[in-house]
């Protein structure tokens, strides 16, 4: 279940919550199908609207994409759009479940895959201890360095499709066979 986070009747970031979860009336926190919750940030309000992407408003309690008329876009454009989509892509922080059980989020970006190889280092020596991962909305959950190595694993495997998307994207931009934004979001972007 996808879920935006919004701030000022703007879509400023979105999460995946596992299928099952429901968001509470005024989209303070959304309940987990394990009985956890997962509290909506400061200042934020939780919704789920298929589709609805980051820079999206609020209209009339409806997510609405922002109304832009443009002139069409250059190649160059298109490409820093399709960059642009992949960095807010691998912004987003996803559910990964560990052998536990437990589900913690973690996003893509590469300050956070250098700093999970440096801990996945920790965990191969130390299987068996646990730390303190603190995900991307301050949340503490305790893991064990063999789930640490795991979500080591997990998360550059969605790097990589992110990636894989993007070179069909360039691709088909050099083609011309892709030329407008619409056509970029329609793309099969890993979710």
């Amino acid at each position: 279940m996808i879920v935006q986070i919004v701030e000022n009747g703007v879509v400023v970031n979105a999460i995946v919550l596992p299928d099952g979860a429901t968001i509470a009336s005024g989209g303070a926190a959304a309940t987990l199908p394990d009985g956890g919750s997962y509290p909506a940030p400061v200042d934020a309000t939780l919704m789920s609207q298929t589709g609805a992407a980051i820079g999206w408003g609020l209209s009339g309690g409806v997510l609405a994409p922002p109304v832009v008329t443009a002139p069409a876009a250059t190649m160059a454009q298109l490409r820093a759009y399709a960059n642009a989509k992949l960095q807010a892509l691998l912004a987003i922080a996803r559910p990964y479940t560990l052998a536990s059980g437990v589900s913690v989020l973690c996003d893509a970006n590469s300050d956070t895959m250098i700093g999970l190889d440096r801990l996945a280092s920790w965990g191969a020596a130390n299987p068996t201890a646990t730390m303190a991962w603190t995900d991307n909305f301050a949340t503490v959950t305790t893991i064990s360095g063999a789930e640490v190595v795991a979500l080591d694993a997990a998360v550059p495997a969605y790097w990589q499709s992110v990636y894989a998307e993007l070179a069909i994207v360039m691709s088909a931009i050099a083609a011309a066979t892709m030329t407008t934004t619409a056509e970029i979001e329609a793309s099969a972007w890993p979710t």
